[in-house]
């Protein structure tokens, strides 16, 4: 996972968006224009994901494993089409940049201990969750994030993400941790989220 290392205070910040989509593009372009870097979690199944991923690995940003077909949970398919789920999406990523594949995120954030293990396995060194409001953890394969840039999710209690960013902000300048937004290029189109994003980061980390 990349770190962008925040100078003026006791924290890091740090990117990831999932799944394969052509919007992709979109959103390294936004963070081209804010000098940002973010770990893009994609699936290979599409051929067009592999030109997406030798692009966006060549724009500078970390491509991360999010296994072949993107199954719904890992948990409920047999242990080895699990298994090379998980291997298949990391040679084929190793194979077109050229580097080691070393974090992964879990396909709609479901993972057990067995799936742990497969990870582990594999040879990632972490692995993102789709938990979110955490600032720390001690559990390199069961990593929270911060934020999820997206207004529907149930811990947001009714309020939009953009709240609770600027409330979890405050509290990593003051105590220090890793500061980490997430989210799907699809759902930064369909909800209009765009400009609304990029104004945030654009304030707050450039």
């Amino acid at each position: 996972m990349i770190l962008i290392p925040q100078k003026k205070n006791n924290f890091n910040l740090a990117l990831s968006f999932d799944d394969y989509n052509p919007l992709n593009i979109k959103v390294a372009e936004m963070l081209e224009r804010l000098g940002l870097k973010a770990t893009f979690y994609i699936d290979t199944f599409y051929k067009e994901s592999h030109n997406q991923i030798k692009q966006l690995h060549d724009m500078g940003h970390e491509i991360g494993g999010h296994t072949f077909q993107h199954p719904q949970d890992l948990r409920s398919i047999p242990i080895e089409e699990a298994r090379s789920e998980i291997l298949i999406g990391k040679t084929q990523i190793e194979r077109i940049t050229g580097v080691d594949c070393k974090s992964f995120a879990y396909p709609r954030g479901r993972f057990d201990d067995g799936i742990v293990g497969l990870v582990r396995d594999a040879g990632f060194i972490e692995a993102r969750t789709t938990k979110i409001l955490r600032t720390e953890s001690d559990k390199p394969f069961e990593r929270p994030a911060t934020i999820h840039f997206y207004n529907g999710r149930p811990e947001y209690k009714g309020k939009g993400w953009k709240s609770w960013a600027d409330f979890m902000l405050s509290d990593v300048k003051r105590n220090g941790g890793l500061y980490h937004c997430w989210g799907h290029a699809h759902e930064l189109e369909r909800d209009g989220l765009w400009e609304e994003v990029e104004e945030f980061l654009k304030t707050n980390f450039t």
